[in-house]
């Protein structure tokens, strides 16, 4: 079952603008980075009461993110979705017809166990689904 947001992913060509803008935004707010190799992109993330806004910004011409910003620019990318149980909602969705990008999840940021389902399926919003 899924329980709340976990977080909203904003594809950014420089997470020093975000700094920049964000840090007036939400100048009572630290904003913590970090680096996810395995998606070669670094991000910066905001809590917001419990619902983070993180900016990712790719650490390689070849990353997802890059590729994302090069087709349609820096702005949304994916909205999270946190469950405590993925593999009974990857089951879920897929018997509810949705298209999984993994059908199996697979390890994220800070060892949570995510997976992705397609825009195409999902209103164009690309949708993550997480286990912390």
């Amino acid at each position: 079952m899924i329980k709340k947001v976990d977080h909203i992913g904003i594809a950014a060509s420089s997470l020093d603008e975000i700094k920049n803008v964000y840090g007036k935004i939400l100048s009572d707010i630290q904003g913590h980075e970090y680096e996810v190799e395995s998606q070669k992109s670094k991000i910066l993330s905001f809590d917001l009461g419990g619902v983070h806004l993180e900016f990712l910004e790719p650490s390689s011409p070849d990353s997802p993110i890059a590729k994302f910003i090069d087709k349609k620019g820096p702005g949304l990318h994916h909205v999270a979705l946190e469950t405590d149980d993925i593999t009974s909602e990857l089951e879920k969705l897929k018997k509810d017809g949705l298209k999984l990008i993994d059908n199996e999840p697979r390890i994220g940021m800070n060892g949570a166990k995510i997976a992705f389902v397609h825009p195409k399926s999902s209103g164009g919003v690309l949708l993550e689904v997480v286990e912390k």
